[in-house]
């Protein structure tokens, strides 16, 4: 037996509509797929991808209007 082990009863969630007002249903469709508890249960990568989500509007914007992230210089090594 595990000495720290704490059993918790099983609990309704909070619906995501309720935690997401303004996201669309297939977002909280896709959320919700992705959170879910059982690993075996989620999506893939690719299958995730494949979801209605990312179909829905606005397009993704082009590469060359995503803004970058300059790089911050090296460190400077201690003396």
């Amino acid at each position: 037996a595990l000495p720290d082990y704490v059993p918790f009863a099983p609990c309704a969630g909070t619906p995501l509509a309720q935690l997401f007002p303004a996201a669309s249903p297939a977002a909280r469709d896709l959320l919700a797929a992705l959170l879910r508890f059982d690993p075996a249960a989620r999506p893939s990568a690719h299958a995730a991808l494949q979801h209605p989500y990312f179909a829905e509007p606005p397009a993704p914007a082009p590469a060359a209007r995503v803004p970058v992230v300059p790089k911050r210089p090296p460190a400077a090594a201690p003396p």
